[in-house]
């Protein structure tokens, strides 16, 4: 099994850019859209400014490893991506059915087509 290598700070999503409120988070199960694409789902709903949650649930892995790593892999396509939604937007990914959680670039795709689709 490969190790994860520790991102240098330079690298890391900023905390400003995570959606953590509670409240925000109800609201954008409550009154937010959603798409899918490939086995994920966004969920979106219009903000002052972008804040992203990734979410992989216990029922799609039961391991809290593969929880972990599919949230990392999430982050990192986030992160990188060329696509950013030109209007601002609280944003929900979710991993809907389990993906092979060593391939890294379809879920890089997936994420890019995802965030051009808003």
């Amino acid at each position: 099994m490969l190790m994860p290598q520790i991102m240098p700070s330079t690298h890391r999503l900023p905390k400003t850019t995570r959606l953590s409120s509670s409240l925000a988070i109800e609201d954008l199960f409550k009154r937010g859209r959603s798409f899918h694409k490939g086995s994920l789902r966004f969920y979106y709903i219009p903000s002052e400014h972008t804040q992203v949650l990734f979410m992989a649930p216990k029922r799609v892995y039961k391991k809290a490893v593969d929880r972990n790593r599919a949230k990392r892999l999430l982050r990192e396509a986030f992160r990188t991506t060329d696509s950013k939604p030109s209007q601002h937007f609280h944003l929900g990914i979710m991993i809907v059915k389990p993906i092979d959680l060593m391939d890294a670039a379809r879920i890089r795709k997936w994420v890019n087509e995802g965030l051009t689709e808003l």
